[in-house]
């Protein structure tokens, strides 16, 4: 029998991977569907009765892509997941840039200006609040920025779950965080 621990990682790393497709909201249907053909049917199979796809976002400027997602159990319990996803393979420019940054020890500024614009964004509209349950995932780079997105909106994230990512801590260490990001970089210290 899996543990609901175990539960949450597996589904965890399902939404990090599920989160790389290029969503479009359809205002006739009321639902999000996949951009492209290729990718319809995995994003119907995707959404079930018990899980939902509540908001994505995709900036071709920064790069930074991210998908949230509600389940309800069977006894009615809801949680969420926001998915961010990482680099979206070798021709895209703006993660490249965004991983080089990392591996600079050097903050990816536009994908995290535009991570925080969506989490305002969602708080703001009632998506996520302090009282759910939500686990924050990313694969690679996106698990880096599900690292930061942790520490920074801490009292609204549960957990978080990072599949081959790199750790966000040496980013603390950089004496321009805060002038770069506006974060208080004693907040992201517990991740070193």
């Amino acid at each position: 029998m899996t543990n609901s621990i175990d539960k949450k990682m597996i589904e965890s790393s399902k939404d990090a991977v599920f989160t790389y497709i290029e969503l479009e909201y359809d205002n006739g249907k009321g639902e999000w569907k996949a951009k492209d053909e290729e990718n319809q049917t995995a994003v119907k199979e995707y959404k079930t009765e018990t899980t939902q796809i509540l908001d994505h976002t995709s900036s071709s400027i920064t790069g930074f892509k991210a998908t949230l997602i509600k389940r309800t159990d069977e006894h009615g319990n809801i949680s969420k997941s926001l998915a961010i996803a990482g680099t979206d393979g070798p021709l895209a420019v703006n993660d490249l840039v965004a991983d080089a940054n990392l591996l600079n020890k050097d903050v990816p500024v536009g994908q995290l200006k535009a991570m925080t614009e969506f989490v305002d964004r969602l708080i703001a509209e009632g998506k996520i609040s302090p009282d759910d349950d939500l686990t924050v995932t990313g694969h690679s780079l996106g698990g880096a920025e599900a690292q930061i997105m942790t520490a920074v909106y801490s009292d609204h994230v549960d957990r978080a779950y990072t599949v081959n990512s790199p750790g966000a801590a040496d980013l603390v260490e950089m004496p321009n965080i805060e002038q770069q990001t506006g974060w208080d970089a004693k907040t992201i210290e517990h991740y070193k």
